[in-house]
């Protein structure tokens, strides 16, 4: 009964509560325990298996937690030993023991670890991790800006107490880790460390590793060391469960030892928890505190009554799972209810129609490879979550290059976050990204009218064709490997008008800036709005001094365009806040528009005829100035179609092509450079008629090469790097487990026959008759 009453606050803690919409760290997380239980089996027991198996499955189930969970192993071995010390000569053998075994499992990760590694090292990621913060600092997520002893001391005291009942966990941003794991582990914690049961140098040394952690969550830079070398973004306390299950142990360790609590014991451990909750009182939510007071006190009772006589030990500890069953269910439906949750029918979005109209897409296309995108993304990896080949991702081994020359493209794009997301932008952009088809979910119509046909529907979601897509493979000219992204930022407008005169050979542009015919103001503090001289379409709105009274909202900025010539229009609309920007046509509010601040993005607003009134409106802060940057362009049509008439031309034909390999035929007509819309990163391999070419990627994103004139066939090939080292580890990495397993059967049936040796021999030498009774015992 005793595990059931613990297990559940483990499984139901405040972290799990806080990040359980994080699925793929969360096997994990449940595995850590096994580990555990491993490493504890070769310290004590000199038995590997279970810490081979766990920890190789817990590093290819999730390499990040894994690694963590191989820091708190380490930290775990180190306390272990210095708790069950008996001499130096045991516990080399046992560091020994230790290095071979994680030798073992870290060898059977190898096939996952190496390439990911390999890949990692292309990601913002590795810059990260190569900007050790070497100023002293608190925690960003704390949200001190001094960073002295003082505000160090407070977020410590403010960690400790934050194991309140009932907490709303957080799910990411500022705030305090999610540690909170029951009422029953924070009544018990004292009695860990008041009990005499235990001895002093275990108390010690838990207490040491307690401080320690606390510690971690506040110091930047061993948070930094836990995140694997990495400041986080926005999740900051990934690793909070490890603090979770050290206390939930050191409960259980005081709960099998109830046995023995005399008076002083509980006496002493209930003036600890008095002065524990008071000092919540005064840092935590009051409520919580009270509550959670109200449940310790309970608990408490119970204990007092089984040390009393008047309760069986076997009544308690039933009392008690259902105490934890009550508290935990508690902090579930807290925690969702904070959180958030996701209907199943509803995720993903129109998931039976959506599958239908990607089918459609396919069957149309008779083996042609292409990119489908959503109108609207309804996650940062939707083509994954679709089985559909898309451009956005949200991915931590993204290659860093992509994501500044996505951004010029017109993407919302962050380096930093490792993510760009496609949302209805325009059709260079499409063309560049052979991108053919675009699907509308939950209703989402197109808002350009002039590149994309409807060709299917099915219930709420439709299927649109890209009239001005062009192959994933074309010639153009190799003065598009000039471009690099530029550190200051460029209108996308300005970036696809020089990609197109250049794929196309066409010198026009095919964007057209609008500039604003209209009125430029706010709904308060007109005085204050300036137009930036660098720039018309970028003004500011000047708040710094301005304190908002209660309950004043915040005044609207807004910039009215006019349209002078009918057409086919795309935006951007830059601001320093996040809040969304509102598009407002011809004063229509109840079909107004929100497109999210939180990358900045180059969309489609719509088809307009002369006279057309556009209305851009975004909202400033209080207390500090709010930049707008707002540019507006017209698509030329016949510039466009021209030039993807030439583009098609001199296209490559796929006549083959799977994940990782691409085949296909092309005519050139000219020599110039092949370019794809096809990522590169290291491991992608160009063939020309069968001979190895070199990839000169354009951006250092898009692989292309130069072609010569006439008929060739195009292969591309794409091997992970380190994948094949990968697996050759991972394979001596078994063959080694299974030496150890066929080893240890070895060594334990020689003990065995020993054993019965020695015994037969005792036998033996009782007997008068030596022959005789050798007869006798085969």
């Amino acid at each position: 009964v005793s595990l059931l009453v613990f297990s559940p606050m483990y499984a139901l803690c405040a972290y799990v509560l806080g990040y359980y919409w994080n699925t793929m760290w969360l096997d994990t997380v449940a595995l850590m325990p096994l580990v555990i239980a491993g490493t504890v089996g070769v310290l004590r027991d000199r038995k590997f298996s279970l810490y081979i198996i766990s920890l190789a499955v817990s590093i290819i189930a999730s390499f990040y937690i894994g690694y963590m969970v191989c820091l708190f192993v380490l930290i775990f071995s180190i306390c272990y030993t210095v708790v069950s010390f008996v001499s130096v000569k045991e516990s080399l053998k046992n560091a020994l023991r230790m290095v071979l075994y994680s030798l073992v499992a870290l060898m059977i990760t190898a096939v996952v670890t190496v390439p990911a590694f390999m890949a990692l090292q292309q990601s913002d990621s590795a810059g990260s991790a190569g900007a050790f913060p070497t100023q002293y600092t608190i925690n960003y997520a704390y949200g001190y800006t001094e960073h002295n002893l003082i505000n160090t001391l407070m977020a410590v005291l403010k960690t400790a107490t934050h194991m309140m009942s009932a907490m709303n966990p957080i799910k990411m941003d500022q705030g305090m880790p999610n540690i909170a794991c029951g009422m029953l582990t924070l009544t018990l914690i004292p009695f860990y460390f008041v009990t005499k049961k235990i001895k002093l140098k275990e108390k010690i040394v838990s207490i040491c590793l307690l401080v320690f952690f606390l510690v971690s969550f506040v110091v930047n830079q061993l948070n930094y060391i836990w995140h694997a070398m990495a400041t986080p973004a926005m999740v900051y306390y990934r690793w909070s469960f490890i603090f979770s299950f050290a206390v939930i142990i050191m409960a259980y360790r005081a709960y099998i030892l109830m046995d023995s609590f005399g008076k002083k014991t509980i006496m002493l451990s209930g003036g600890l928890l008095a002065a524990y909750l008071v000092l919540s009182f005064f840092l935590q939510n009051k409520l919580r505190v009270v509550l959670t007071g109200f449940g310790v006190a309970v608990i408490f009772i119970g204990i007092i009554l089984n040390k009393t006589g008047r309760m069986k030990k076997k009544t308690l500890a039933l009392l008690l799972c259902l105490f934890v069953i009550c508290d935990m269910g508690v902090n579930t439906f807290v925690g969702v209810r904070f959180v958030g949750s996701t209907r199943v029918d509803d995720y993903p979005m129109d998931a039976k129609d959506v599958e239908v109209l990607i089918d459609t897409a396919k069957e149309q296309s008779d083996g042609e490879i292409f990119r489908t995108e959503f109108l609207k993304s309804q996650t940062l990896n939707d083509g994954a979550l679709n089985l559909a080949y898309g451009i956005t991702t949200f991915n931590s081994m993204v290659d860093s290059s992509y994501a500044d020359t996505l951004k010029e493209m017109g993407l919302a794009s962050s380096k930093g976050n490792n993510r760009y997301e496609y949302a209805e932008t325009n059709p260079v952009t499409n063309m560049f990204l052979n991108i053919k088809y675009l699907i509308g979910r939950d209703g989402q119509t197109s808002y350009d009218k002039v590149c994309l046909e409807e060709i299917a529907e099915r219930g709420e979601s439709t299927l649109y064709e890209n009239k001005a897509y062009v192959p994933m493979g074309f010639m153009t000219d190799v003065s598009l490997l000039e471009y690099a992204p530029k550190s200051t930022w460029r209108f996308p407008g300005e970036v696809l008008n020089d990609w197109f005169k250049t794929a196309a050979g066409i010198n026009e542009n095919v964007f057209l800036e609008t500039e604003p015919v209209g009125e430029l103001g706010c709904t308060a503090y007109e005085d204050k709005l300036s137009v930036r001289l660098e720039n018309p379409n970028s003004y500011r709105l000047d708040l710094s001094n301005v304190k908002g009274t209660e309950g004043e909202e915040p005044p609207l900025m807004y910039l009215e365009y006019t349209i002078e010539e009918e057409g086919a229009y795309y935006g951007l609309f830059r601001a320093s806040t996040d809040k969304n920007t509102t598009v407002i046509i011809n004063g229509d509010e109840e079909n107004s528009r929100e497109i999210s601040q939180n990358y900045s993005n180059f969309v489609s607003i719509g088809t307009f005829k002369k006279g057309d009134r556009i209305r851009v409106e975004m909202e400033a802060e209080f207390e500090k100035p709010s930049n707008v940057n707002c540019r507006l362009a017209r698509l030329d049509e016949d510039v466009l179609y021209r030039g993807v008439e030439k583009l098609r031309e001199c296209a490559m034909s796929t006549t083959e092509w799977s994940d990782t390999t691409v085949k296909g035929t092309i005519d050139v007509k000219k020599p110039g450079l092949f370019y794809t819309s096809v990522l590169y990163c290291g491991g992608w391999e160009a063939y020309v008629d069968g001979k190895e070419v070199e990839i000169t990627p354009v951006g250092d994103t898009f692989i292309a090469f130069e072609l010569s004139e006439g008929e060739h066939e195009i292969k591309l090939e794409y091997n992970a790097p380190g994948l094949k080292a990968g697996i050759l580890i991972s394979v001596v990495g078994i063959v080694a487990f299974a030496l150890l397993c066929v080893s240890a059967v070895l060594v334990r049936r020689k003990r065995k026959t020993a054993t019965c040796e020695e015994g037969c021999c005792a036998e033996l030498s009782k007997d008068t008759d030596f022959e005789d009774s050798f007869d006798e015992t085969e």
